[in-house]
Order: structure tokens, then sequence, then C-alpha cells
């Protein structure tokens, strides 16, 4: 129980100062919040928000009669706000999976395409060793090609072979219409 580890990085040293101070007086806020009766929490609340609320509604009136256009202009800059934490959060995110999760970096590119899985593709000669299979009741094809594939690879795997199937099915009704 008397490990050390080492915190500095997981704290932003660019606003330290403002999110303490913000969170101090927020933190002493809300611990004399839930001191009072639980009817003057519900009044402060209720007061809160209609301001909130009210006071986004006015300003929103002032810029419609500014013009009318610019009422989404609030709503965009909370989007483009919204958007750029994300991203700036999402190097980090990154960078903690990748702790979490190692990968092998011996053969893989600089690009973020050679995360993607592959899929093996397969030409109408495979199609046809896969409906004997299929038909013969052999699982090797699934059991000796196919060990290490994501979810998506199988279900993608799962819908060529159907797609096969169904090519050759067609391709022998057809024979049987012209044949007969």
């Amino acid at each position: 129980y008397q490990r050390e580890s080492n915190v500095s990085q997981s704290y932003s040293k660019k606003y330290t100062a403002l999110y303490r101070s913000v969170s101090v007086i927020a933190i002493f806020f809300l611990t004399n919040l839930l001191q009072i009766p639980p009817a003057l929490q519900d009044m402060i609340m209720q007061m809160c928000t209609t301001a909130a609320i009210g006071y986004t509604t006015l300003v929103h009136i002032d810029l419609y009669k500014v013009h009318p256009a610019l009422v989404i202009l609030p709503t965009i800059l909370v989007c483009i706000i919204v958007h750029f934490l994300i991203q700036s959060n999402q190097s980090s995110a990154r960078s903690k999976l990748e702790k979490m999760f190692p990968v092998d970096n011996t053969d893989r590119l600089k690009s973020d395409s050679s995360l993607k899985p592959t899929i093996r593709t397969r030409s109408a000669d495979d199609a046809e060793d896969v409906t004997d299979e299929v038909e013969g009741g052999g699982s090797g094809l699934l059991e000796d090609e196919f060990e290490d594939i994501t979810r998506k690879q199988s279900v993608l795997q799962g819908k060529q072979v159907l797609d096969s199937l169904k090519r050759q099915q067609q391709v022998l009704e057809l024979e049987q219409r012209t044949g007969a």
C-alpha cells in the first residue's frame, strides 16, 4: 500500500491556478447549499435556472432584433468550443489507451491507417471451396485460416460467404431456366 506514483502529468500547468480557485469557490458554495434545508435548496436552484434561461432568452431576442440569422451564433459558438475541447483531449486519451493496451510497433506505419483491421478477400475459386466446406459440414475454414480476427472482420467474412452462396444459387437457377 506504500506505492509511489507520478501524478505530475495529470495536471495542466497552464490552467492549474484558475482551476483550483474556481473549484475552491464551487466547493464552498456547494457545501453551504447542501447544509441548508431542501425547500431552500429547491428555491435557490429554481432561481438560478430561471435567471439563466431568462438571460439566454433576452440575448437571443436582442440578437434577433439585430439580424434574425444571429440567433444561431451562440449555438454554433458552443458547438465549436465543445469540438475543440474534445479534440484537445483526444491525444491524451489516445496515449492513455496506448499505455493500457500496448501495440507492437515493429511494422507499424506512421499513418493511422495501419491500425485498421485488414479484410481478406476471396476469389470465385475460393468461394467454391467455401461452399464445398459449408455443404460438407467442414469447419476447417474458420479454425485454420481465420484465427485472430475482429468481430467486424468475422461478420464481413460471413457476409462474403453468404453473397457467394447467393450468387451460386442464382447461377444455378439461371442455368435451370435456360436448360429447361
